[in-house]
C-alpha cells in the first residue's frame, strides 16, 4: 500500500481524500484475499490498530463521545463533569454479527451505515482492539500527573512534594537502557510529556518514583493499575491473569 503526506485545509476535502484511500484499502485487501494477485504465502489479518476517531471512520459507527458510543458493549452512557461516561461493567457485549445484521433501527444509530470493511470479513469488535496509548498513557495517567500538580487542593501536591518526584526521575535517566525510546523528564516538562513517557512510568518508573510521597491510599491505588497494565502488555502473563486484571482495573 502506498504511504501519502497530506497537507489539507478542508475538512471535506480530508474526508473525500480518506474515503478514496479507505475504498483502495478494502480493493487491496480483496485482491489478497481472494487470490487475484500471484503470491505464494496465504494472507491474514490480525487487527487494525488506530485511536478511536479513525476506529469510528473505519467502522462507520457513532464517534465515542456519544450517548451510544461504547465500541465492545451496549448500553447507553452518561454524561460526567462534561465526559461521556460508560458505567456498566456488565452491560451486553457487542458482537461481530451485529454489524451483518445492521439496518437503520440498530442501537439508537451506533453503526451509521455498513462498513467497506465487512467485504473483506474483518470483525469490527475482535479485531479492532482498543488503544491502551490513547486510552491509558495519554489519558489515565495523564489526568494523574494533572490532577498531582494542578488538581484541587484535596488531591494536588504541594510543591515541595512535585520537585522531590522531579528530582527522582531525572535522576534516574542516567541509568535508563537503550531499549527505551526517552529518558524521564522533570513534572515541570508534564505538558510536553509524550505517550512513551507516560508508559515508561506507568510500567517501570512509578511505584519506586511515588513511594512515601503520595498518601498510602492514592499509591495503593496507582499499583493497582499498575500491575493490571503490566499484565495486559505481557504475552506470557496475560494467559493466566487476565481475569485478575480485569478486576484490578474495575476496582474504585
Amino acid at each position: 500500500m502506498n504511504h501519502l503526506s497530506l497537507w489539507l485545509y478542508s475538512v471535506a476535502l480530508l474526508n473525500q481524500i480518506l474515503l478514496m484511500i479507505f475504498f483502495d484499502i478494502v480493493d487491496e485487501l480483496t485482491n489478497l484475499k481472494d487470490g487475484s494477485l500471484d503470491i505464494e504465502h496465504e494472507i491474514s489479518i490480525k487487527g487494525f490498530v488506530c485511536d478511536a476517531p479513525a476506529r469510528a471512520f473505519f467502522k462507520c459507527i457513532k464517534n465515542h463521545n456519544g450517548y451510544f458510543g461504547c465500541e465492545k458493549c451496549c448500553q447507553k452512557g452518561k454524561r460526567d463533569n462534561n465526559r461521556m461516561t460508560f458505567p456498566d461493567s456488565n452491560a451486553p457485549k457487542r458482537k461481530d454479527s451485529d454489524f451483518d445484521s445492521y439496518s437503520h433501527d440498530n442501537d439508537s444509530g451506533f453503526i451509521l451505515e455498513k462498513s467497506p470493511l465487512l467485504k473483506v470479513d474483518i470483525g469490527l469488535v475482535t479485531q479492532f482492539p482498543l488503544d491502551y496509548m490513547h486510552m491509558v498513557c495519554l489519558s489515565v495517567m495523564r489526568k494523574l500527573f494533572i490532577s498531582w500538580c494542578r488538581g484541587p487542593l484535596n488531591v494536588h501536591l504541594c510543591s515541595r512534594d512535585i520537585d522531590i518526584l522531579s528530582n527522582r526521575l531525572v535522576s534516574y535517566s542516567r541509568n535508563i537502557p537503550d531499549e527505551l525510546p526517552r529518558k524521564p523528564r522533570s513534572l515541570r516538562e508534564i505538558d510536553r510529556w509524550k505517550a512513551t513517557e507516560f508508559r515508561m512510568f506507568l510500567l517501570y518508573l512509578g511505584p519506586t518514583v511515588l513511594k512515601k510521597v503520595l498518601p498510602s491510599n492514592r499509591y495503593n491505588h496507582f499499583l493497582i493499575l499498575h500491575v493490571a497494565i503490566r499484565i495486559l502488555c505481557n504475552e506470557v502473563t496475560i494467559r493466566d491473569n487476565l481475569s485478575f486484571a480485569k478486576e484490578s482495573l474495575l476496582k474504585k
